[in-house]
């Protein structure tokens, strides 16, 4: 048997195993000719034990009590001076993600009396302000609403009416399109007056961190609601799940 197949749409482990499985059909056919399609097995007892016991064992200790910001403070302690944020030819430390993201927290609560799980937009391109904005908005107890700023006017009017979002962070290009009563410029020297240091923690594990709205391809968009427990138990399997190691990373 030859096979042919496009090497720019497969990889070949994944053409020998549908091969395999092909395979087992027959010898399965072979051993029972009256078999019904519905109980023919395809996949090996290895295979199927694989899938079973390995891909689903993600049991796992987690942080629960701790917020996400709590694990990145956490995180700023241990490797201030490490890149976490990089955009174009610009970098940021997690001492400077932290700084900006405190004085962020600080104008939201001082200046727009934000409370814990206040909704908050957040409209910015990919730049080097996003990342320190949405932990931002997570030291101030708020929650984000992630806008991604080409979406059509009336969806981004319509996630913010919906979600009832109290504030729309965007940036100097995006603030005057935006017909939204309570918008900040994120570059606002109001917000870079204020002071830099850890700002108290206000949230609990069980409080909102981001709603994200669905593609709305089956009627009007819906926010699906993360909490700070989930992120921090995602946090906690890509740590210990994904090879993180500095000496691989190339920053561009």
């Amino acid at each position: 048997i030859n096979i042919e197949y496009c090497t720019d749409l497969f990889k070949k482990e994944t053409i020998e195993r549908l091969f395999e499985h092909y395979i087992n059909a027959i010898d399965f056919i072979m051993n029972d000719v009256n078999a019904k399609i519905k109980d023919i097995e395809i996949i090996s007892n290895t295979e199927k034990n694989k899938i079973l016991y390995e891909f689903n064992d993600t049991k796992m200790e987690y942080p629960k009590d701790k917020t996400i910001t709590e694990l990145f403070e956490e995180q700023v302690e241990k490797t201030p001076n490490d890149v976490a944020v990089v955009f174009e030819d610009n970098k940021l430390t997690y001492k400077e993600v932290n700084e900006k993201a405190n004085q962020l927290a600080r104008y939201l609560r001082e200046e727009k009396n934000i409370k814990p799980n206040d909704i908050v937009g957040v409209m910015l391109p990919r730049s080097l302000e996003l990342i320190p904005t949405l932990i931002g908005v997570l030291k101030s107890g708020a929650c984000y609403i992630p806008i991604d700023p080409t979406y059509p006017e009336k969806r981004i009017e319509y996630m913010l009416e919906n979600s009832d979002a109290k504030i729309l962070i965007t940036n100097e290009e995006l603030f005057e399109k935006m017909n939204f009563e309570n918008k900040i410029d994120i570059l606002d020297k109001k917000i870079s007056s204020k002071a830099k240091s850890n700002i108290e923690q206000i949230n609990k594990p069980e409080d909102t961190a981001y709603i994200i709205y669905t593609s709305g391809s089956t009627g009007l968009p819906k926010g699906v609601v993360l909490k700070h427990q989930s992120l921090s138990n995602l946090c906690a399997y890509l740590n210990k799940k994904v090879d993180f190691l500095k000496e691989k990373c190339e920053y561009k």
